[in-house]
């Protein structure tokens, strides 16, 4: 399940980390195990303590030099091990480092193991995402010839909180069962019948008349230019129900304008003893109608061969609350395949959300094929060692060793044909697709591809060719480092090529969607993260610069692009899209530094900007755009980074920098108060709420009007796996969907008080309820079944009886009191139980389809997890 990808496992003791992906070991090569023994981080003047071990395994030694042990670690080397002895740790480049002997290193025999502990001054750990992993030897053998071998990496596991502390104000408690019931105890389980039948909840819902018998003979009627919604729901329901069973009575699908059906995607679905209609306001609002009609299935529906199934009589009148609703999934990092893409626009669709922003490139990949550019993908598409990175992008997110895209994520590419395929089948569900290639920065893997371009035609002697979309100038003496500490990911802007290139890569895209029947209206540039130090040195630039208005290079420069930028998008019938920062200006302040503000020179260019950062004095930036003029997405990574870890539990994947972003996380996001929208940092410390509502600028009326929508992103630094894309997504999506889609809440918009948070929280409580009794278990099986997160249980420990709850009431708990692991066949948590002395209690919850969260043990030893 979880290939290239970490591997813990809590009943053997210790997380074992593959390099996946490459070649197996053989006795002709150098057999080297790492294992890395981690005890606390340093946290203010306690240094950070651990212990590498390297253990040959194989029959041939480890030389005393001239090997090294190259690995990729988010967070920096394995930390900043400052007192190591024995071995040296530096970087390459990126999150790639190597491990070389030191003068003191005398080699390692077969079957011998070594140990170095190292003592720290920086670098923290977090959880097992932030561990080191996709480890490589690399040596040169008697003859001196270089060979390379996989590396397999131990990670001995993380169980005191000294392991996981972020610094001397980290206040978080123990992220065990314990602290597990007391999140969990205000949620009690429901009534069905107090529960919304569908979900996103609609506008309003009618229960009326007698129930209709839906079945396999249950025939669909179609007004003209509705084939596409009749042809999706005669698909979904042929293998649901048996062939000539039950009666025969009438879907009918048909475009109106009923009361209240004003927005695009409004619709009524009706249901009746002898048959079930949907009118939309368009094709899209029939295409909901369908969905909701679908989630009154039951949800054991999906999982077997139905005779017929009730559907009670009501009446639905719905309309989406904002007009956008989007998911953004970044292939560039780590590679997801087509099917998977197709996978998922199935479930987005079902909640309807109707945009998914592709995010393609990024600096350690390029994903989608480009006629007449080939290298973009037989360089920029793999990942792997090379010597000087010739033949390929080196290897980033523990990618490995070698580029195989059978078994790593660091490899892929869409094709044309697949490219195209997506944006039919996207089409067919009403979803728009937002392409994006990241520019001017997140741009190694086009710069290297181009580079690879220019070697390749230079040497077929074609050099004036290989310099057409040339995006780097060999002696540019600029000095700078990415936030992901890349020195060459930012295009040289001012070279010709570089707007030769971009052009050739909006023109082919447009002839995809082009030749999918699809429109392309909006064209996502990135424009995010470009560092300080860029452009400065470029002989280019430099003379541009004498050209245009003096001021920093960087800032002078990005308006230049994003100008250039506008009109080509322009001239091409395209909106321009980017992150926040393509609507911002920098301004100085005093006595030194930067504060960003709404670029007064791009509001009435029709810019949309997807405001990610709501970080301290940022939290009300999206306000300060749209207030401005800007149209804005709200894309808050507080509340809506899918990627980042659902609590501070170390075997939790996923990155904290933002935070923590759980179901009820995405759920509680308010547009219209923000600053109540997430209560704590990611260290457990208050948030000033208060302070911010009453210093802060608001969402003004005419601002209100540029909010399009809501979308939640999930970056893939660590997500390797299709069944991991489906564990960070659900159930978060569904709280996004609510948001997005459902009416205003009545708490949303109030300023924070208590009566504030007993609303939301009587709120949620009926939203959790409805994630347990119905739609997890849905997950399960329909479209093919999802491996959503299963959250592990709570417990509370009085008077010798264990209490266990989960978030989401409805939920199975399995128990064992014989030593065993809990599993589907396991006695079912209905009560207290009983603590025999001496005895241990494993538990787990259980989806319907066996599949289990991770396992809690109690009692546990004091001061350590319980899972």
């Amino acid at each position: 399940m979880l290939k290239n990808y970490f591997l813990y496992s809590l009943i053997l003791g210790f997380m074992v980390f593959n390099c996946g992906g490459n070649k197996s070991q053989s006795n002709d090569y150098i057999q080297i195990e790492l294992t890395w023994k981690h005890q606390n981080n340093a946290i203010g003047d306690l240094p950070g303590k651990g212990e590498i071990q390297l253990n040959n395994k194989g029959s041939i030694p480890l030389p005393s030099k001239k090997w090294a042990i190259y690995f990729n670690q988010i967070t920096g080397p394995i930390p900043e091990a400052s007192s190591l002895k024995g071995l040296r740790l530096s970087n390459v480049v990126g999150e790639l480092y190597k491990i070389e002997p030191d003068p003191s290193f005398s080699g390692l025999n077969a079957g011998e193991k070594k140990d170095f502990p190292y003592t720290s001054v920086e670098g923290v750990t977090f959880n097992y995402s932030a561990v080191p992993q996709g480890a490589f030897l690399v040596y040169e053998d008697e003859k001196g010839v270089e060979k390379t071998n996989p590396v397999s990496i131990e990670i001995l596991p993380f169980k005191r909180k000294e392991q996981f502390q972020l610094s001397p104000e980290d206040n978080k408690p123990l992220p065990d069962a314990f602290w597990r019931f007391d999140q969990q105890a205000g949620i009690s389980l429901l009534s069905p019948d107090k529960l919304p039948l569908i979900l996103p909840n609609p506008v309003s819902t009618t229960l009326q008349g007698s129930s209709f018998s839906l079945s396999g003979n249950s025939k669909i009627v179609a007004e003209k230019g509705l084939e596409n919604e009749k042809v999706y729901l005669q698909n979904f329901m042929d293998p649901l129900f048996s062939k000539g069973s039950g009666t025969n009575n009438t879907i009918t699908l048909k475009i109106g304008n009923e009361s209240g059906m004003e927005k695009s995607g409004a619709y009524q679905l009706e249901i009746n003893k002898d048959q079930i209609t949907i009118i939309g306001k368009d094709a899209q609002g029939v295409f909901y109608g369908i969905q909701s009609l679908i989630h009154l299935f039951p949800s054991d529906a999906f999982s077997k061969k139905n005779t017929s199934l009730s559907l009670p009589g009501l009446l639905v009148k719905d309309a989406p609350r904002y007009e956008y609703r989007g998911y953004h999934l970044d292939v560039g990092r780590n590679f997801h395949s087509k099917k998977t893409i197709l996978h998922l626009l199935d479930i987005l669709a079902h909640y309807k959300m109707n945009t998914f922003h592709f995010h393609l490139t990024d600096d350690e990949g390029w994903r989608i094929e480009i006629p007449g550019l080939p290298e973009l993908t037989a360089f920029g598409s793999k990942r792997g060692y090379s010597k000087d990175e010739k033949s390929f992008l080196q290897p980033s997110y523990g990618s490995g060793l070698l580029p195989d895209a059978d078994k790593s994520s660091g490899t892929g590419y869409y094709t044309r044909n697949d490219f195209i395929e997506i944006l039919k089948y996207a089409r067919e569900r009403h979803i728009k697709v937002i392409p994006e290639v990241d520019i001017p920065g997140h741009a190694r893997a086009a710069i290297k591809s181009m580079e690879a371009r220019q070697a390749r035609l230079q040497l077929d002697g074609n050099k004036s060719a290989s310099e057409q979309y040339r995006l780097f100038t060999p002696n540019d003496k600029s000095a700078y480092r990415s936030v992901q500490n890349y020195p060459d990911n930012v295009l040289d802007v001012c070279k010709e090529s570089t707007y030769t290139f971009i052009g050739k890569i909006f023109d082919e895209i447009i002839k995809m969607y082009q030749d999918a029947g699809v429109p392309l209206k909006t064209m996502h540039v990135g424009g995010d993260e470009v560092p300080e130090g860029v452009w400065k040195g470029s002989p280019s630039c430099l003379d541009l610069l004498t050209q245009l208005p003096k001021g920093n290079p960087k800032d002078v420069l990005t308006q230049y692009f994003l100008t250039r930028l506008d009109k080509m998008l322009d001239e091409r019938g395209i909106q321009l899209a980017g992150w926040e920062e393509v609507a911002l200006i920098r301004i100085p302040k005093n006595p030194k530094g930067f504060r960003y503000e709404p670029n007064p020179n791009f509001t009435k260019d029709g810019f949309l900007a997807y405001v990610w950062n709501s970080l301290g004095e940022s939290v009300n930036l999206s306000y300060r755009l749209a207030n401005a003029g800007y149209d804005v997405v709200l894309s808050n990574v507080t509340n809506l980074y899918f990627d980042l870890a659902y609590d501070g539990h170390p075997a939790e994947p996923g990155l904290i920098w933002g935070g923590y972003v759980d179901t009820k996380t995405a759920w509680r996001f308010s547009p219209n108060n923000q600053f109540a929208a997430v209560l704590k940092d990611n260290q457990g410390n208050d948030m000033p709420v208060t302070q911010w509502e009453n210093t802060m600028e608001w969402l003004k009326p005419e601002g209100k009007k540029h909010i399009k929508g809501i979308q939640g992103q999930l970056w893939t630094e660590t997500v390797k796996t299709a069944d991991m894309v489906f564990y960070y997504t659900l159930p978060k999506l569904l709280g996004l969907a609510e948001r997005a889609w459902t009416t205003e809440a009545a708490w949303e918009a109030k300023r924070f008080s208590p009566e504030r948070e007993n609303q939301l929280n009587a709120d949620w409580e009926i939203f959790a309820n409805k994630l347990g009794q119905k739609e997890l278990a849905k997950l399960d099986y329909i479209f093919g079944g999802y491996s959503y997160r299963v959250p592990p249980p709570g417990a509370k420990i009085l008077n010798d009886k264990l209490t266990i709850n989960t978030p989401f009431p409805g939920l199975q708990v399995r128990f064992t009191q014989d030593g065993k692991e809990p599993a589907s066949n396991s006695q079912i948590y209905t009560s207290p139980i009983t603590l025999k002395k001496g005895s241990q209690v494993k538990f787990a919850t259980f989806t319907s389809s066996g599949r289990k969260s991770r396992t809690v043990t109690l009692p546990a030893k004091e001061g350590e997890l319980t899972d």
